[in-house]
């Protein structure tokens, strides 16, 4: 059984804003005249993987608070939720091991935003659930910047054909 891992994904440029476009039934990105590339600085990639990592785990910690509340629910125990909740939150997942649990983080590289969202398609296409980052620093021209992707824990076996070309992002 492989152990399960968190991938994110950061671009090296990001290009922004972009436009969707209908292309052969898909939905693809486009550069439009507007369109700026901002060349990513190390402390901002570093943001970046910190940003939609976070927001992955608060998204896992809600999706188990729904679960653990429904299940509490059908005993009737009105308190348990509360309980779970101080453990996790408070006490660091100490019970459970939730919040503390150790799970590989591996940060891949791609050269710009098309081929982050070439790689975010892909993985949409296999179901494989993911987190977007989107900046609206005005430094990537304004609008809406997606920087970073994540994926749940998962099965490296799952992103076969998917991630196998992407290189470990390095400082450059």
């Amino acid at each position: 059984m492989n152990e399960h891992r968190i991938y994110v994904i950061v671009p090296k440029t990001v290009q922004s804003p972009l436009e969707d476009k209908v292309r052969r039934k898909r939905i693809i990105q486009v550069a439009t005249k507007q369109t700026k590339t901002t060349v990513q600085p190390v402390g901002r990639i570093g943001a970046q993987i910190g940003h939609v990592t976070s927001k992955m785990r608060m998204h896992r910690l809600v999706e188990a608070a729904i679960a653990k509340s429904e299940a509490f629910e059908k005993v009737g125990n009105a308190t348990g939720l509360q309980y779970w909740l101080k453990d996790q939150i408070i006490l660091g997942g100490e019970s459970e091991g939730f919040v503390n649990e150790g799970i590989t983080t591996i940060v891949l590289s791609v050269p710009d935003s098309f081929w982050l969202e070439h790689i975010h398609s892909l993985m949409r296409a296999k179901k494989i659930k993911t987190f977007g980052f989107i900046d609206t620093n005005e430094e990537y021209g304004g609008g809406l910047a997606k920087t970073a992707i994540c994926t749940l824990p998962i099965d490296p076996a799952k992103l076969d054909g998917i991630i196998d070309y992407l290189p470990l992002w390095v400082h450059p």
